[in-house]
């Protein structure tokens, strides 16, 4: 403990090298860990970054009527409200489109293919080539 009235120099770098009797070496396996880290943690963000700023606008826009409807009503009773009205009118549409898109992309890849592919397919079929050679049936 330091007596009262008594200043203490601020210790630098060089006086806790000498205290401590070795020299200070930056660990580079330290270095080389929070890196790795850091990269990891940009690799998982990337996935989500769509998510967290679709949820960060849903966020800000419904606030204030949550709000307003919290002030009329119970809390738990405007979010409850909220919940069903976020899910019926924001994903209600988004999973209808969705489900819309893909029955048609079904519906696309079952389609005759129009073009040379198909004509390649009839000939095929009928026992000649694309060439108008007869090829053996097997």
């Amino acid at each position: 403990m330091v007596p009262i009235g008594t200043t203490m120099e601020p210790r630098t770098s060089e006086s806790i090298r000498e205290s401590s009797g070795h020299e200070w070496a930056p660990n580079h396996r330290v270095g080389w860990l929070a890196l790795a880290l850091a990269v990891g943690c940009i690799l998982v963000a990337r996935n989500l970054l769509g998510t967290v700023v679709f949820a960060s606008w849903m966020a800000t826009t419904f606030y204030a009527l949550y709000l307003r409807l919290a002030a009329k009503t119970h809390p738990v009773l405007a979010a409850l409200v909220m919940t069903f009205a976020i899910v019926v009118v924001i994903m209600g549409p988004l999973a209808l489109g969705g489900v819309i898109i893909t029955t048609r992309v079904v519906d696309l890849r079952r389609a005759p293919t129009i073009g040379r592919s198909a004509v390649g397919r009839v000939r095929l079929q009928s026992g000649r080539a694309p060439n108008g050679t007869r090829r053996p049936v097997s």
